[in-house]
């Protein structure tokens, strides 16, 4: 699977040093089945993450659920910000699910 990538382009850059690949679900993976879900993560100013969730998906039933799970794992590099940046920062990074054969 490609990694994460960020939806947001505003001149902040979030680096992440640990980002295990999702579980595949596993009815998805016997059936070919290939989806995409967008991951919003709150990052705060040591690099650590909360408020994780699956905001949109090509299916959310199928996918969200090893999406999220996936995310709660990620640990960045402590962002490097101009002083009057706001902590947490939110992001939107697209996961996609895509069997390769």
């Amino acid at each position: 699977m490609p990694p994460p990538s960020p939806l947001e382009k505003d001149g902040i850059e979030l680096n992440i040093i640990k980002s295990p690949a999702p579980q595949y679900p596993r009815r998805a993976l016997s059936s070919s089945y290939a989806g995409w879900v967008n991951v919003s993560i709150d990052i705060h100013e040591d690099g650590s993450t909360s408020n994780i969730k699956a905001v949109d998906a090509s299916d959310m039933k199928v996918f969200g659920k090893s999406a999220v799970k996936s995310a709660e794992q990620w640990i960045f590099e402590k962002p490097i910000v101009p002083d009057n940046t706001a902590f947490p920062i939110t992001r939107t990074y697209k996961l996609t699910y895509k069997v390769v054969k």
